[in-house]
């Protein structure tokens, strides 16, 4: 629910609404009127409510009020929660001037902050460089357009805090930013603020987001089936790619264990090599030009390769014809070694310096996609169109800003590593993992042994580059609509747009408990669900999985859910 006539209001309501449509949940948008105010029997329709930074009158927070206490869930943002602090346990809001630098920090395990909060070693005694740690930041407010929130405590839980991104992460905690409460039989949670703008004519809602919605409308919502749509193909909970920067004479040797380690392990197309076209730029690299046997060894093993520039020198600030001009001699340089193989779909700037005139670039030079737009903090964690080219963001820790810069042991890096990896598969994201082989080289029995658990998963999807582009892309061209849902039965048509089938497109669902099981079907025929509860610790939610085997190109399949009750008549044994 959302106020036209308020600009905060409708912001908020883009953001949610973002949230929303990628991972596909089913909702209704409500226009706040003096025509059409929230009221009982609007809410008796709904088992969650979304406010965004609207604020009702006293007869719509009462109804909202006796809602939420019967069972209902609230999710409210910003001005939303005045008028509402009982409900929401917290004594009285107070407007906060945000900086540009503002972000928020979850402070402890909750089922809202699954996906947002970083529960490994490293939140406690950091190793690593300030800036190479997670979290959600709120960048660039509009201050003080944009207001803040904060308030004291009556009965709700602290779930983040506002921080300035520069302060250390061992420091004392700031004014609480969010919070959980629980009244009578419902639940809520209050957002002190959606993320503010960011001031440049690129701004989007950070997808970061996509999360803490999501997270909160599954808690919340207690008397509802919560469904959405899964990232990754069969149901996996996230998808796993090791990549690696080739521009140093190293990779000769480092790169060929490689392959042999993915053959081993039983990983096929996997493994993406970003390498360089030939030596130039920085002084001792070397390319694909000094190394054709190398490009021949990574594609006959099934690997990916990538571009990571014509010589390894930076391509940001430079102007758009020159940058161009660079990526697609590039182009020229490398793909005549691959021979009749794929042409060449993926790039890495040298040192990740690329700019908007990259993205250009790379797009004109025919180009898919970009890998260079680190993803530390966990902003875009998932595949995104930035209006040029896709984006597949590197989201590990750069091992050589760790093991040469920091000069940490290889055990923080495998520390660091694994740790990045789960608060990865924390938001069912992409874990891409930045390597050098020149960095790397000491340390492969730890790249095994990484890459070893990881493929003895159930849960990860283990691939290249550009086959998760291409299930990315196909995702994109899914739909779910929900046909029928009450207590006992749901309904959903997942329709493919594309002119393509895919396989093992997923539904992950929220079931409410009932006393006897529940049974799926698709397209009439039996499945069973997978288990996968989600979650930091004790503090889970129990998804399960209905994998779609196949939507045909243009077409439509038909998932139904009901409870298995046993015929009447035979209930208590005996017949009738």
């Amino acid at each position: 629910m959302f106020d036209p006539q308020q600009p905060l209001s409708v912001l908020d309501a883009e953001g949610i609404r973002a949230a929303l449509q990628e991972q596909r949940i089913p909702y209704v948008e409500h226009e706040r009127s003096a025509q059409a105010p929230l009221s009982a029997s609007l809410l008796a329709d709904h088992p969650a409510l979304l406010l965004a930074h609207v604020v009702l009158g006293p007869a719509e927070i009462a109804a909202t009020d006796s809602w939420v206490r019967a069972g209902g869930g609230l999710l409210a943002s910003g001005a939303a929660g005045q008028g509402l602090e009982p409900l929401l346990g917290l004594g009285p809001l107070a407007a906060m001037n945000r900086n540009a630098s503002t972000e928020l920090r979850f402070v402890g395990p909750h089922p809202v902050a699954t996906g947002s909060f970083w529960s490994g070693p490293i939140s406690q005694n950091p190793p690593s460089p300030i800036e190479e740690l997670p979290g959600i930041q709120q960048l660039f407010y509009l201050d003080p357009v944009w207001p803040a929130y904060t308030a004291s405590l009556a009965g709700a839980d602290v779930l983040a805090r506002w921080r300035r991104a520069e302060s250390p992460w061992f420091s004392s905690d700031g004014s609480p930013a969010a919070f959980a409460h629980q009244p009578g039989q419902g639940r809520t949670v209050y957002l002190g603020a959606l993320p503010g703008a960011y001031m440049d004519p690129d701004w989007r809602y950070p997808r970061s987001w996509r999360t803490v919605i999501s997270e909160a409308l599954a808690w919340v919502n207690t008397r509802g089936t919560l469904v959405e749509l899964g990232y990754w193909p069969q149901g996996a909970r996230a998808a796993y790619a090791f990549t690696a920067d080739a521009e140093r004479p190293q990779m000769a040797t480092v790169v060929p264990q490689l392959l042999t380690m993915f053959q081993q392990l039983g990983l096929q197309r996997f493994g993406t090599f970003f390498i360089v076209a030939q030596a130039g730029g920085d002084p001792g690299t070397q390319g694909a030009i000094e190394n054709p046997g190398l490009v021949a060894q990574i594609l006959d093993g099934g690997s990916e390769l990538g571009g990571h520039g014509d010589v390894h020198a930076r391509f940001a600030g430079l102007g758009l014809a020159e940058q161009t001009q660079r990526l697609q001699a590039m182009r020229g340089l490398i793909e005549p070694l691959m021979g009749a193989r794929a042409p060449l779909l993926g790039f890495r700037g040298p040192y990740l310096a690329v700019d908007r005139n990259t993205y250009r670039a790379a797009a004109a030079a025919g180009l898919a996609y970009d890998s260079s737009d680190q993803d530390v903090w966990s902003e875009w964690s998932l595949p995104y169109f930035n209006d040029e080219l896709w984006q597949l963001p590197p989201t590990s820790m750069m091992d050589y800003r760790l093991l040469v810069n920091s000069n940490l042991s290889p055990a923080e890096w495998e520390l660091i590593t694994r740790d990045k990896q789960a608060f990865i598969e924390s938001r069912r994201g992409l874990f891409n993992w930045l390597t050098h082989p020149w960095v790397i080289a000491d340390s492969l029995p730890r790249v095994r042994s990484m890459l070893s658990d990881a493929a003895a998963r159930d849960d990860l999807w283990l691939r290249r580059l550009d086959d998760i582009l291409l299930w990315w892309m196909q995702r994109e061209a899914l739909s779910v609509e929900v046909i029928e849902s009450d207590g006992f039965r749901l309904r959903l048509r997942v329709s493919n747009a594309d002119g393509r089938a895919i396989e093992g497109a997923s539904i992950w669902l929220r079931l409410p408990q009932a006393e006897f099981p529940w049974r799926s079907r698709v397209d009439g025929i039996d499945v069973e669900r997978l288990p996968r509860p989600h979650g930091v610790g004790a503090e889970q939610t129990p998804y399960e999985v209905v994998v779609i085997p196949q939507i045909d190109a243009q077409s439509s399949v038909l998932v139904e859910l009901d409870i298995a009750r046993p015929d009447p008549l035979f209930s208590d044994g005996f017949e009738g």
